[in-house]
């Protein structure tokens, strides 16, 4: 089973590679349309089962939800994606305590609330992947985010690092990747990329 936890519209890539492997989903989205319509194309085009469970990552009760639902359906969690993620371009001098808040909360809260709350389920079975969303601004800075999301992304680094170590013994892995630009509508509402830009973009 792969538990994705999403905040964007596209399908993404991971989602139809599991898929295709007849991997069954859980779509985990704070957007009941968009985690509805990633649903109906899985269980349209591939030999797996997907449902959608609407929640906040930085809601206890909500990861509970999604955790119980998950396993009442499917008996067991072995992928966890934790994907969710927001940016804003604010600079520092110009952050409110909750626009910084609000950031940090949902990249780097979310992700170490959600890697709890599949842990007692990964540590029982003895096996489980973790795959933790950070960015080339976790390494760096970012080009389009402010120090928030930078900090945020780091953070990430550092969370997945440690847990890593202390779940090791349980089968558990847990790894970062570290995406630049993803093509959605939260970063093009930011930024502005050409059609003719965009190809070239992509080809990297």
């Amino acid at each position: 089973l792969h538990l994705s936890l999403r905040r964007q519209r596209q399908m993404c890539i991971r989602d139809r590679s599991l898929a295709s492997e007849s991997c069954n989903i859980v779509i985990n989205d704070i957007n009941e349309n968009s985690g509805e319509d990633t649903v109906d194309q899985i269980n349209s085009s591939y030999d797996s089962k997907a449902i959608f469970v609407k929640g906040n990552v930085i809601s206890k009760n909500d990861i509970e939800n999604t955790v119980n639902l998950t396993l009442e359906e499917f008996g067991k969690i072995d992928i966890l994606i934790n994907n969710a993620g927001v940016l804003r371009p604010t600079k520092v001098i110009d952050i409110e305590e909750d626009e910084w808040d609000f950031v940090v909360n949902i990249n780097l809260k979310g992700t170490y609330m959600f890697s709890r709350g599949v842990l007692p389920t990964m540590q029982k079975n003895g096996w489980g992947r973790i795959v933790n969303f950070s960015s080339t601004a976790g390494k760096n800075i970012s080009t389009v985010g402010g120090a928030h999301y930078t900090s945020a992304k780091a953070g990430i680094l550092g969370f997945t690092r440690h847990l890593a170590k202390e779940v090791a013994e349980y089968g558990i892995t847990v790894n970062s990747v570290c995406p630049g630009l993803i093509d959605t509508e939260m970063v093009l509402s930011l930024i502005h990329i050409s059609e003719p830009t965009r190809p070239r973009l992509i080809s990297y």
